[in-house]
């Protein structure tokens, strides 16, 4: 783009470059347009609706045709070409003239070449933005401008958000990815603050998202490098969170932001560890998941007094359950057993499903008599479970085996083989009952 911006020189331009104060009247507007040369439109940021033009305008656009004030500048220069002009950037303030942009209008299969400057101006309290034409020299135009109309295109073709803003975080221009990633228009990002308040209602989650983008802005420009990618929930213009990927670069004078979408990624890849630690049957930690969780608590509670407790439990005469009845009974007295033990036990607490009918209940930071309590009450909502095969009810019961963590231990593994000791003993003690 910023070849395409030298190519002409600013200063040669049939364009006026007289100050403008940062709001003022609408005849002074009218009367600082009309001392310009070539055609001039004022339009409303949104709607481009044109508010203002002046006498060279009248006729440079459709000869013959009414004043332009109150059409679209659709009308005038055609869909496509007036869109364009919303994806112009570093658009200076306060009257201000733009270095020229070249535009193909096209209106009832005419086309027409024309070089526009672009400036911001405040009228009465209402942000316009202020164009002016001229057509543009035939010599070496096409191949420049079909070069420009290309860029733009691939932009806008670019399947992810892509950000042009100023140094000061100023947006002057988004494609077409970024609109349909977040849904919101160019005009509704005036400043770095919209951004902030749109994509991130929950204050303290902004404040999070800000801290971390302007850390890792920061590294990267110390650094002279692209910024670390990172992954933030942004809320969409339709109330939709997404998960975004955010990267970014200075170059010259821009900052340019790439926004990936990878919440499906980000889903699957959640799934995919999710499979990798559930027993998929009972919803319970499988047991590598399991002897992960509880290293983890040992590690963090080595120091602590209080004592954790391991439960090993197993289905009483599970095979023959299966055998009688079939499998589907069989994982349906698995669901209903892991159902009982959860809602037994506390948040805190880690159920895993071992494998079979072998189950393990990790509880954390408990005494002995209140193990030993948790244990029986699983026992007994056990027996009381029924399980339907084939229109009549079956009954299971539970035997489990209790033992203490002992100090310094950083692993279960001791604390379950002293367990699994116990729950032999409950077995060859009559089953349906706990060991300890």
């Amino acid at each position: 783009m910023a070849q395409v911006k030298r190519a002409f020189d600013p200063a040669s331009a049939d364009v006026a470059t007289a100050e403008a104060s940062p709001d003022q009247t609408a005849s002074q507007l009218q009367f600082w347009i009309d001392c310009m040369g070539g055609p001039v439109l004022v339009a409303e940021k949104g709607s481009r609706t044109v508010s203002f033009c002046n006498k060279t305008a009248h006729n440079f656009f459709i000869p013959g045709s009414p004043s332009p004030v109150g059409r679209l500048i659709d009308e005038l220069i055609g869909v496509a070409a007036s869109l364009l002009l919303t994806q112009i950037w570093s658009i200076p303030q306060n009257g201000a003239i733009s270095e020229p942009f070249i535009i193909k209008s096209v209106l009832d299969d005419k086309e027409r070449l024309l070089v526009t400057h672009v400036s911001s101006v405040r009228v009465e309290g209402r942000d316009l933005r202020l164009y002016s034409f001229r057509d543009a020299p035939p010599s070496d135009t096409l191949g420049m401008v079909n070069w420009q109309l290309n860029l733009m295109e691939l932009l806008n073709w670019l399947p992810l958000g892509f950000e042009v803003a100023t140094l000061r975080d100023e947006v002057q221009f988004v494609n077409s990815g970024f609109k349909q990633m977040f849904g919101y228009d160019l005009d509704q990002l005036e400043d770095a603050e919209d951004w902030w308040r749109l994509a991130y209602p929950d204050p303290d989650y902004r404040a999070m998202a800000r801290q971390k983008w302007e850390d890792e802005i920061a590294a990267a420009r110390r650094e002279n490098r692209e910024m670390t990618p990172f992954d933030l929930d942004v809320r969409t213009a339709s109330g939709e969170t997404r998960r975004i990927q955010f990267r970014h670069r200075a170059i010259g004078h821009f900052h340019l932001n790439l926004y990936l979408d990878v919440t499906a990624e980000r889903l699957y890849a959640q799934r995919m560890q999710k499979l990798a630690e559930i027993d998929p049957l009972t919803g319970l930690l499988n047991r590598r998941s399991f002897f992960e969780q509880t290293s983890e608590i040992l590690s963090i509670d080595g120091g602590d007094e209080a004592k954790h407790v391991v439960l090993m439990l197993d289905i009483d005469h599970f095979k023959q359950l299966n055998d009688l009845h079939g499998h589907a009974v069989g994982d349906l007295a698995l669901e209903a057993f892991a159902r009982c033990c959860h809602g037994v036990v506390r948040g805190r607490d880690v159920v895993a499903r071992l494998g079979g009918e072998e189950f393990c209940v990790f509880l954390r930071s408990v005494t002995l008599d209140k193990a030993i309590e948790v244990a029986e009450r699983i026992r007994a909502a056990t027996e009381e479970l029924e399980i339907e095969a084939g229109g009549a009810p079956v009954r299971i019961t539970v035997s489990i085996g209790l033992a203490q963590c002992w100090s310094g231990e950083n692993a279960v593994d001791q604390a379950l083989r002293r367990a699994d000791g116990l729950l032999y003993q409950a077995k060859m003690n009559g089953r349906n009952r706990v060991a300890h």
